[in-house]
């Protein structure tokens, strides 16, 4: 070991001042040296995204999307081959080969300063993370330290994962730039094995090849990998595979003199080692994407999971109790008409449409019926505002009645003299009024924007105003937003639903939405019609919602998985249609709270976050989802008011497709309940600080959970534990130290809420 030692200091010693040194140093700076300067120039939204959770994962994600797809790779196979090529450059190799040391201690005291390269080019990349973070709090004093402490877990965590991924690099380089002397072949290799691997990410058994494995986590739109294929195991066993060939060749190569017979061998070896994971690697490619019948069972699966979810709702697997189809669960929520379409894979996986747009005249959903989901136009409304803060018409921080030239804003003792800014508005966050919107029917006098605003006649709504000052809490404000909507018809001169066609779905080609109101006469054959919670035809078939970009977009869910994708892609910087990656960053960044962003609600499960936003208005529902990560997404519309039947639909498809931090779906079994008494958990429960109530009835044997003025039926899984079917969570029930009923708790995944019962 000693001797290994002193090999590897010498190894060392002969580095210093070299240009690996300075390869080390420079390729770990370059990447947040860059991003510090970003954030420095844009320091405003540095101050914003400063003051978010999570701060210090998003910037350590952002650092190694550019990092680990072609920065590190390509350092490591500059390094690689340098360091190596030092005894050639020198002609050095036969004082190394007569120096009293065994040729394994050459051999792994080289290969050991390979390995300190990387880990000093890990640490001083994730000092320059660390720096990037912190330094624009000592120049700007508006902007602030990141918000709570340094995750080193999570950090240690991801770097172990890239260190690894890099090991087969390494491991394949050392084995190349030894075993060549020139040492432009083996970079040359490295290189063209490395734009290989760009180039087949989106291969299905893309994994098999060694360079892969940083560029996947970055290409993920292109990427059709099983993520169940355990790629740590492969990047191991790459690493171990190549360090155990190259010592093999680098001990026959040496015992034997280095003949011309065994150089010639040992360069062969190498170069058929290449050759043969470029042919296996084609194989498959091409085994998989030439398969006449690939397509087809593609198709086969899609129609398999489909009818997978049409057939098995609920959000669990009761033994002996049949799951429930999508065909009763929309007679039982009294729901015409359904549109549904699922993203996977950063792609509209598939879409489908179920029942009437138009009961009484049994006109039927297709895929191209348009709905008017309400509040999901709050989403589209901020994504448009977001490109005019990215052409610098409008900035998010300044007072909005900078901006405001047909109505200002008046602000009041309220307000405390805090003036509201965009991002205020958009993420619900200042402190204004109003809901939300009750829409007008035909026939109605419809009032302007200023009108409303006001609550002046023929508005239904009261005037919009402050409740409390801006930042202090998020209050959801449809007002707030329709304030937005003016901001942007004043600052373009352009009717909203023309600016809208014009700069958000013309670009993203969704062909069927619009904002137009009230609805066109000729797109009515193709409009769904609303429906109250009873089933019944509202008065209107079309509310009329002046306030557009509250709550006024008619859409397909094809469309809105359209715009679901966009804002995946351009979050990787593939795609840029309308607004730049930084933007979409900074447009799905929580402002204030964890959950509220400009224009979407971003909820995390179990570390997965997504970006979504319902809608429940007259004779309408609608929810929409999409992944940061991973590519996935969907979207459901229904002409119905019971919008709890989106939650059933949701649910079941999220558990269909294994979305990432939901759990699967659990098979319970039921007690059997003869001999214990459940009726002692009748009566009602309240959980004061949500202002909940529910109810637990029994009929003709059978127990129900009443809550929301919905009945659920009750499966007891042991004597003091029920599930029911239409949410995934369960329930408990605690007692008081005399045996009697106290109340119970709901726990789904890391979340609880207490009910206690009414004496």
């Amino acid at each position: 070991m000693k001797e290994l030692i002193y090999s590897f200091q010498s190894e060392w010693i002969k580095t210093k001042n070299s240009f690996i040194v300075w390869l080390t140093i420079s390729g770990a700076l370059f990447i947040p040296v860059l991003i510090l300067i970003s954030r420095l120039v844009q320091h405003s939204n540095t101050a914003m995204m400063n003051s978010t959770p999570r701060i210090w994962m998003k910037l350590f994600t952002k650092h190694w999307q550019f990092m680990s797809t072609l920065i590190l790779p390509t350092g490591i196979i500059l390094a690689s081959s340098i360091i190596t090529q030092i005894e050639f450059r020198n002609n050095t190799w036969k004082q190394v080969y007569t120096s009293p040391q065994k040729l394994s201690t050459i051999f792994w005291a080289k290969y050991m300063l390979v390995f300190f390269a990387l880990f000093q080019f890990f640490l001083i990349f994730n000092l320059g993370i660390y720096l990037s973070a912190v330094l624009p709090a000592l120049f700007f004093s508006d902007v602030s330290y990141p918000l709570g402490p340094f995750p080193w877990q999570d950090f240690l965590k991801g770097n172990i994962t890239y260190f690894i991924y890099a090991l087969p690099i390494l491991s394949l380089q050392y084995l190349l730039s030894l075993n060549i002397r020139n040492f432009i072949i083996p970079i040359g290799i490295g290189m063209a094995l490395l734009m290989a691997s760009l180039l087949g990410v989106g291969f299905q058994f893309a994994y098999i090849h060694p360079y892969i494995y940083g560029p996947m986590k970055f290409f993920l739109a292109d990427s059709k990998i099983d993520p169940n294929i355990p790629v740590i195991g492969w990047a191991l066993s790459y690493f171990i595979f190549f360090s155990l060939a190259n010592y093999a060749i680098f001990l026959s190569k040496n015992q034997l003199r280095k003949s011309k017979y065994f150089k010639l061998k040992n360069l062969l070896i190498a170069l058929i080692l290449i050759l043969v994971l470029g042919i296996s690697f084609g194989i498959y490619s091409l085994s998989k994407s030439s398969s006449p019948n690939s397509k087809e069972h593609s198709a086969q699966e899609i129609e398999e999971k489909i009818k997978q979810f049409e057939e098995n709702l609920g959000a669990f697997k009761v033994e002996g109790v049949k799951e429930w189809s999508l065909e009763e669960r929309m007679k039982f929520y009294k729901v015409n008409g359904l549109s549904v379409a699922l993203v996977k894979n950063y792609k509209i996986e598939w879409a489908k449409a179920y029942g009437y747009a138009d009961y009484d005249l049994q006109l039927p959903v297709t895929e191209e019926t348009v709905f008017e989901p309400g509040s999901i136009s709050k989403a589209i409304n901020a994504y448009a505002l977001m490109n005019l803060v990215q052409e610098g018409k409008v900035n998010l921080f300044d007072d909005i009645n900078n901006y405001l030239t047909s109505w200002k804003f008046p602000y009041d003792e309220k307000s405390k003299n805090q003036t509201i800014s965009l991002a205020n508005l958009l993420s619900h966050t200042g402190g204004l009024n109003t809901h939300g919107f009750e829409g007008y029917d035909f026939g109605d006098s419809l009032p302007t924007i200023p009108q409303i605003l006001d609550g002046e006649f023929p508005a239904n709504s009261s005037a919009v105003r402050s409740l409390f000052e801006p930042n202090l809490k998020m209050e959801y404000s449809g007002g707030g937003v329709l304030i937005s909507q003016l901001i942007l018809m004043d600052v373009t001169k352009q009717d909203y639903d023309k600016y809208l066609e014009e700069k958000v779905f013309i670009p993203l080609e969704m062909k069927h939405s619009f904002f137009t109101q009230p609805i066109p006469e000729h797109k009515q054959a193709h409009a769904a019609c609303g429906y109250d919670s009873e089933g019944k035809a509202l008065a209107t078939k079309y509310p009329i919602l002046v306030e557009q970009a509250a709550g006024g977009i008619w859409t397909t869910a094809s469309d809105l998985c359209k715009f679901i994708i966009e804002i995946q892609l351009s979050l990787l910087g593939k795609s840029n249609k309308i607004l730049s990656k930084q933007n979409t960053e900074l447009m799905l960044t929580p402002y204030l709270n964890e959950s509220t962003s400009m224009g979407f609600f971003i909820n995390e499960s179990r570390g997965a976050k997504y970006f979504c936003h319902d809608a429940n208005n007259r004779g309408f529902s609608g929810t929409f989802c999409g992944s940061l990560e991973n590519g996935n997404g969907l979207a459901i519309l229904i002409n119905s008011e019971n919008s709890a039947f989106l939650n059933e639909v949701r649910n079941t498809l999220m558990d269909l497709y294994a979305w990432e931090g939901f759990p699967q779906r659990e098979t319970k079994s039921l007690i059997e309940q003869k001999g214990i008494d459940l009726d002692k958990y009748l009566g009602f429960y309240e959980a004061k600080a949500e202002a909940r109530e529910v109810e637990i009835t029994k009929e003709n044997e059978t127990y129900y959970y009443w809550s929301n003025g919905e009945k659920r039926k009750m499966y007891f899984i042991s004597d003091f534990e029920f599930i029911h079917m239409e949410q995934p969570s369960t329930k408990r029930f605690f007692f008081k130290e005399d045996s009697k009923v106290a109340g119970f708790t709901i726990s789904y995944q890391d979340k609880h809420l207490t009910f206690t019962k009414r004496d």
